[in-house]
C-alpha cells in the first residue's frame, strides 16, 4: 500500500491530493540520560532513509561526542515534495515535540532540519505547547505565504473556468465519432454533453476555490505564527542549488498570476476591436488575435509546467489564490551562517550536513546556545 501511495505521489497533477500521516513517526536511536539534551533530525524531500539522520552520520556522531549522554531521535515523514504533506507532518511532529517535551522535562530539545524538513520544523513549532530549545535549519527554502484573501481570488477561478473548459472540450467532439451521419442525435448528445461539462465546471467552482482557500489560510498562519523556538540558527552553502531553481519556480507563478490578467485584456481588447470593425483592418485582426491569446495561453502553460512539476497542481493553485513567496530564513529573528563551498562537495545542498566547515559552526553555536537555562511556556 506504502509502495501505491508513494508511486501515486510521484505524479504532479496528483501530488497534495492525498496527504496523511500515516507515514509520520518519531524514532528513538538513543534514550537521554537525565538532564542531557535531546537532538532530533528531520529529514527533506524525497530523503526518507537518509543517512544523515541517523547516529552513526558525521554530524550527529560530533553532536553526541560532545554532549554524552544526549539523546538522539529521528523523525521520519512521507518527504513528498508538497505543501499538504509538509503541513501533515508538521501536524504530527508538534504532537511528538509535546509529548517528548512531557516525558523528559529536564531536557533541552534540538531539532536539526534539512531542506524542505526546515518548514516542517517551523510549522510545527508554532502550535507546540513547550517552547524547544534550539532549531537549526540547513539549506531550507523558507515558504511564506504573504496573504490569504477572505474569499477565494477570481484568478483561481478563472484559470479553473478556462482550465476546466479545456479538459472537457475534446468531449464535444465525441458525437461525430459515435454519429458520423446522422444529426439529430448528434445535436442531443452535443447538448446533453455540454449540459454535463457546465455542471461539471459548476461544481468545481463551488468545491475547489474553499478547499484551496482553506490549504492557503493554514499555509499562512503555519508560515508567518509566532514560533516557539529560544533560538534559531539557519545555515546555508554557497551556491545552494535548489534555492535557485525554486527562485525560477515561483517567478513562473508571478508571471502565470500576471497572464491570467493580460488573458482577459486580450480577450476584451479582441471583443471591442470586432464591435468597431474599423479601428484595424479585419485581415489585421485574423492575425493579432491568435498571437495575443496564443502568448497568454503559452505563459499560463509554462506556469503550470514549474508548479506541477516542483510541487504539484495543489501548490499551483494555491499560488493563484495566495501570494506565495520563498526566502532565505523565516519569519522573525533568526542566527544566520554560510558555508563555504569546496569543490569535493558535489552537490551541495545534499551534503552541507557532511561539510566539517558546517558541523564545526553548528557545534560552535550549540555550545553557546545549550550553556542557556531551558525555557518552556505551557
Amino acid at each position: 500500500m506504502a509502495h501505491l501511495s508513494d508511486l501515486l505521489q510521484s505524479v504532479p497533477l496528483l501530488r497534495g491530493l492525498f496527504a496523511n500521516g500515516s507515514r509520520c513517526r518519531l524514532l528513538c536511536d538513543i534514550e537521554p540520560q537525565s538532564g542531557a539534551p535531546i537532538f532530533i533530525a528531520v529529514h527533506g524531500t524525497w530523503a526518507r532513509r537518509s543517512g544523515w539522520t541517523r547516529p552513526d552520520s558525521k554530524l550527529l556522531r560530533e553532536l553526541g561526542a560532545k554532549w554524552p549522554g544526549a539523546g538522539i531521535y529521528r523523525f521520519r515523514w512521507s518527504g513528498t515534495n508538497g505543501a499538504r504533506h509538509r503541513l501533515v507532518a508538521s501536524d504530527v511532529l508538534s504532537e511528538q515535540l509535546d509529548r517528548l517535551a512531557s516525558l523528559y522535562p529536564l531536557s533541552r530539545i534540538v531539532i536539526i532540519a534539512h531542506s524542505h524538513g526546515g518548514n516542517v520544523v517551523a510549522w510545527a513549532s508554532t502550535r507546540i505547547a513547550h517552547s524547544l530549545c534550539a532549531a537549526i535549519y540547513l539549506n531550507t527554502p523558507f515558504i511564506q505565504v504573504l496573504r490569504s484573501p477572505k474569499t477565494s481570488s477570481p484568478i483561481l477561478r478563472i484559470v479553473l473556468w478556462f482550465g476546466g473548459a479545456v479538459l472537457w472540450s475534446p468531449l464535444l467532439a465525441l458525437p461525430d465519432f459515435l454519429f458520423p451521419t446522422q444529426p439529430w442525435p448528434n445535436g442531443i448528445t452535443m447538448a446533453i454533453l455540454l449540459g454535463l461539462m457546465l455542471a461539471v465546471l459548476a461544481m468545481i467552482q463551488k468545491i475547489v476555490p474553499r478547499w484551496v482557500h482553506a490549504i492557503g489560510g493554514r499555509l499562512m498562519n503555519a508560515s508567518n505564527g509566532s514560533r516557539k523556538v529560544s533560538r534559531e540558527l539557519v545555515s546555508f552553502v554557497v551556491g545552494d542549488e535548489p534555492s535557485a531553481a525554486l527562485g525560477a519556480v515561483y517567478l513562473s507563478q508571478w508571471l502565470g498570476r500576471r497572464a491570467v490578467i493580460l488573458l482577459l485584456i486580450t480577450v476584451f481588447g479582441l471583443g471591442g476591436l470586432a464591435a468597431f470593425p474599423g479601428l484595424v483592418s479585419q485581415s489585421r485582426e485574423d492575425q493579432l488575435g491568435p498571437v495575443l491569446i496564443g502568448c497568454c495561453f503559452a505563459i499560463c502553460f509554462l506556469f503550470l509546467i514549474f508548479a506541477t512539476s516542483a510541487y504539484g497542481l495543489l501548490h499551483g493553485l494555491v499560488a493563484l489564490d495566495s501570494a506565495v513567496t520563498v526566502t532565505p530564513a523565516p519569519v522573525g529573528q533568526t542566527d544566520f551562517t554560510t558555508i563555504a563551498w569546496a569543490k569535493k562537495d558535489r552537490l551541495r545542498h545534499s551534503l552541507i550536513y557532511e561539510s566539517p566547515e558546517a558541523i564545526a559552526s553548528i557545534t560552535l553555536w550549540l555550545r553557546a546556545v545549550l550553556k542557556e537555562e531551558p525555557r518552556r511556556t505551557t
